[in-house]
């Protein structure tokens, strides 16, 4: 197009959502569960008060955010028992009503 050529990549981020080139979830949801464990690991080597109001306070101001973000594009059943599986992150049973 126009003389230029496109390079080929696995993945790319729109909107920030990580797609990969197979549309599989999985490079976002590593790069979610990633960035959401540095921040959970960061708000409790920051607080020692033994109030645990601040805290989860604080997980739900500045991590859920993370989590739920686009959370509609992986909230498949699939996607979910992947995230289980591969991560022990989310428990089926969280999904299911």
């Amino acid at each position: 197009m126009f003389g230029y050529i496109l390079p080929v990549v696995t993945h790319t981020r729109d909107l920030g959502v990580i797609v990969s080139s197979d549309l599989s979830p999985s490079v976002h949801i590593t790069y979610i569960v990633s960035k959401t464990h540095q921040r959970a690991g960061l708000i409790l080597r920051t607080f020692i008060s033994r109030d645990i109001h601040l805290p989860v306070r604080a997980v739900l101001v500045y991590v859920r955010p993370i989590v739920e973000y686009n959370s509609i594009i992986w909230s498949s059943l699939p996607v979910i028992l992947m995230l289980w599986n591969q991560y022990n992150v989310v428990s089926p049973k969280d999904f299911l009503l």
